[in-house]
């Protein structure tokens, strides 16, 4: 048969065989697989042999081997007729024929349990073939579970050897290992990358395949520069690591930790480390989950090839160009946190107990492992405990309701972890098979990740912000472009406007740029729609220090109920907070002589110095249960503001808590530059974005710490301990 022949023949059997694959799936881990059809069955032994064959010309052949039960089938020779081929090694036609001899002994029986033809391992057929082989549960896996690891080691195996040959067979491959080999760069003295293959220099080949740092090298190569790695190599590689596999290394773990950084294809990356079975070596939870059923009706893979899946979906945003996809860009340098979440958050299956607290302990084995500092620790961790929530919450919650959306915000505690979450949420459902994530999903999860960033960041939503801009805009039409006035509007934060209707934005904005230097006004009135008093406060060119401190402790010394509040620097002269508390001491209406004695209580704590303020006993409170009191959580942000530190506080509310919370910050040298203080119900979500004393960002990882610490000591210290300063 002429050479040429012999390629299109192989090409055609390679395309032919894709085409039934695409039928019957693409993968290995199905979890109702076709025996003779799906990807590592019986077709791609017959597959591997016809192309071994073409470039052998030796058919292996096959002859009669005895069942467990005595019974006889066509099967795969004992008899080892070929020794050598140029199509497949000793040890691959070992491995074909042991899994020939598992693949058909199992159809045999489908067929005849059927009584009639059955190539399809339906789940009512493994749990009876596993009970009848005597696979019996433990340790948090069914007997079936055991089963179908077996299966799927036979059929990985099977699918190995056939994409090995596959590779071979398939044209150009003389062509690519010549030019790779002619015009390739050399790297590491070890390696030829080329334009069409990364190639191991013949003279290395020992030394690649027993380091293992140079084996993860030699796949990151491949993954840096899109291109496969050369097909013998590959394979050479392959039956090396399966006689000796290489000690894992320091230097090992951190090259393979570092290609989850880098912005190019990971998932066949890690693919590549799994099938050679290094994979659970650098990352032993792996181990577990090599085969392992998920034995319900929701998923369609093995745990392993959900978790790659999960993977390779979340590295495809880098092309996206939709909302998932700016999102997936904002999330910087944690990508490889989120990557390295994914890979592993179900890795918890199987064992006894709760999946995500099995894999939260998991998360907190791998950190150390791989060198993740503590804050990174604690992110891997929440993200693998909590990797469900966000879907739970999209899919099956009503999202307009605020306390929901409110528990969820704090649990998540900043838009960066919110941002994690939710592209782990997309990746981990769209890897349950195909056309389970859809565009009506993506809308229930742009509606939940917009509400909650509403809670953590009130100026990244601007539904109607331009149009209330434009409203203003008309009403100071007559004004001069060189007005101070014109300037603050032009330049005013979203949040602002979008809290604040224009006539009042531009009466507030007027008194305020009428100001002298180092003057101040205050505003307190009655909000007859909401029952409530707002206080405003003005600055502009201010000497005092600690403003929000202070005003905040002239409306606790009134026994005011501080409900929300925000403050703002504009133009960096001028200060203006607004402030909504309700006042127990009166129904209905507060008097004008109310409303004027808050005034001079703030007026009186911004000259003078803060005064003590004492808890008030109300004997019609409610008692809070201590076993439904949540512990405070405290979050620094750091990535989502380029100029200043996010900071924000999740605790239950209690009366001076928010004096405690902003003295605290005083105290260690920080200064509020905006807020937004919010309370529902018991809870308080407080967002304090600060700068230091000079008013420059904060970037000490020790003095972030330190006010991380302190914040949540006082949150959670109880309302008698941070009552005074």
């Amino acid at each position: 048969m002429a050479q040429r022949s012999r390629r299109k023949m192989a090409r055609m059997l390679v395309a032919a065989r894709r085409e039934e694959a695409k039928k019957y799936g693409e993968t290995v881990y199905l979890l109702q697989p076709n025996v003779k059809r799906s990807v590592g069955g019986i077709r791609d032994i017959q597959l591997a042999r016809w192309l071994s064959f073409l470039e052998s010309d030796r058919l292996l052949p096959l002859g009669p081997l005895p069942l467990p039960d005595g019974e006889s089938v066509i099967s795969v020779d004992g008899r080892r007729v070929i020794k050598r081929t140029r199509g497949l090694s000793d040890a691959d036609v070992d491995v074909l024929g042991q899994c020939l001899v598992f693949l058909r002994d199992l159809r045999v029986e489908l067929h005849i349990q059927a009584g009639r033809g059955s190539d399809e391992l339906t789940r009512e057929e493994q749990v009876r073939i596993a009970d009848k082989r005597g696979f019996y549960a433990d340790a948090g896996m069914l007997g079936v579970e055991h089963f179908m690891q077996v299966y799927f080691g036979y059929t990985r195996e099977v699918a190995q050897v056939t994409r090995g040959l596959i590779q071979q067979a398939e044209g150009g491959r003389r062509l690519r290992s010549w030019m790779t080999g002619l015009f390739g760069n050399r790297v590491d003295g070890c390696f030829v990358v080329g334009q069409m293959a990364v190639a191991i220099v013949p003279n290395a080949l020992d030394a690649v395949t027993s380091d293992m740092e140079r084996i993860v090298r030699l796949v990151e190569l491949s993954m840096l520069y899109e291109v496969p790695i050369e097909p013998t190599n590959w394979t050479a590689l392959r039956q090396a690591v399966a006689r000796f596999s290489p000690p894992v290394t320091e230097e090992a773990r951190q090259r393979f930790i570092s290609l989850f950084s880098v912005v190019a294809p990971l998932g066949p990356a890690l693919r590549r480390l799994h099938e050679l079975r290094l994979l659970e070596q650098l990352l032993p939870a792996f181990a577990h989950a090599r085969g392992l059923l998920q034995f319900n009706n929701f998923h369609k893979y093995t745990v392993d090839e959900h978790c790659l899946l999960a993977v390779e979906k979340a590295s495809e945003l880098d092309t996206e160009a939709g909302w998932l996809g700016d999102v997936w860009r904002h999330v910087g340098r944690r990508r490889r946190i989120l990557l390295l979440a994914l890979l592993i958050h179900d890795l918890g299956k199987g064992y006894e107990g709760d999946h995500s607290e099995v894999g939260a302990q998991i998360a907190r084995d791998v950190a150390p492992q791989f060198g993740l500092d503590d804050g990174e620790s604690e992110v891997l961790e929440f993200l693998v405990l909590r990797h469900l929530l966000m879907a739970e919450l999209a899919f099956r919650r009503n999202v307009d309701d605020d306390s929901l959306i409110l528990t969820f915000a704090r649990e998540v505690g900043s838009p960066e972890i919110l941002r994690l979450l939710t592209v782990l949420t997309m990746a981990d459902i769209a890897a349950v098979g195909p056309g389970v994530w859809n565009q009506w999903k993506a809308e229930l999860l742009s509606d939940l990740y917009n509400r909650t960033l509403q809670f953590l960041d009130p100026d990244a939503n601007d539904r109607g912000v331009d149009l209330k801009r434009m409203e203003i805009s008309s009403l100071l039409a007559d004004a001069d472009d060189s007005d101070p006035l014109v300037r603050l509007v032009a330049g005013l934060p979203r949040g602002f406007l979008r809290s604040y209707e224009p006539k009042r934005v531009v009466e507030e904005l007027t008194e305020l740029t009428n100001l002298p230097r180092g003057g101040q006004f205050i505003a307190v009135q009655w909000q007859t729609d909401t029952s409530t008093i707002s206080v405003t406060v003005g600055l502009r060119d201010s000497s005092i220090s600690g403003v929000f401190h202070r005003i905040a402790a002239g409306l606790a010394s009134q026994r005011l109920e501080i409900l929300s509040a925000d403050i703002h620097t504009l133009d960096d002269e001028y200060l203006i907070d607004h402030f909504c508390v309700i006042d127990r001491d009166f129904v209905g209406p507060a008097p004008e002589g109310r409303l004027s004695e808050i005034s001079k209580a703030v007026e009186s704590c911004l000259e003078n110095e803060v005064p003590s303020i004492r808890r008030r006993w109300n004997p019609l409170a409610s008692e809070i249960q201590a076993a439904a009191v949540l512990p405070p959580r405290v979050q620094v942000d750091n990535d989502s503001s380029v100029d200043g530190t996010i900071i924000e506080v999740f605790a239950e509310d209690s009366d001076g808590l928010l004096l405690a919370l902003s003295r605290t910050l005083y105290e260690h040298q920080f200064s509020v530059r905006s807020a937004k203080i919010s309370t529902y119900l018991d809870q308080i979500v407080d967002a304090f974005h600060v700068v230091d004393f000079d008013g420059a960002k904060v970037e000490d990882s020790e003095r972030l710490a330190t006010i991380r610490r302190a914040l949540k000591e006082v949150a959670g210290s109880g309302v008698d301990s941070h009552a005074s300063p």
